[in-house]
Formats: C-alpha cells, structure tokens, sequence
C-alpha cells in the first residue's frame, strides 16, 4: 500500500496531445507537471509527468 496525503488537488487540468496524438499529456492550468512532492532542504522538488492513453477500450496510465 503507498501511503501518502493528497495536499492540493489541481482544479483546471490541460491536456495535450503528443507523440503523434497517441498519448495525452496532462498538467495543471499552469502547464506544470500534477504530481509533485513537497519541497525539502535535501532533495528539493521532484515532478512526475503524468500520461494517459486509451489502450484496449480503457484509460489507462502511462509511461
């Protein structure tokens, strides 16, 4: 089980289309990536990109 707490849910996604319209590239309103952790003096921010596509009839996250 990943444990965590969802701090802020973005409320206005963007989606882009990409790698030849196949995948779906989502991010804030502000085109920065929606997963991110919060800030620390060590490792500072670390952001990971989110894509989605429809593999088989169903949505599906990708990579």
């Amino acid at each position: 089980m990943i444990k965590g707490k969802l701090e802020k849910m973005p409320t206005n996604f963007t989606f882009k289309l990409v790698a030849n319209d196949k995948l779906i590239y989502v991010t804030d309103a502000k085109g920065n990536d929606v997963i991110k952790t919060k800030s620390s003096k060590d490792a500072g921010v670390f952001e990971i990109p989110v894509y989605i596509s429809k593999i088989n009839e169903k949505w599906t996250l990708v990579r």
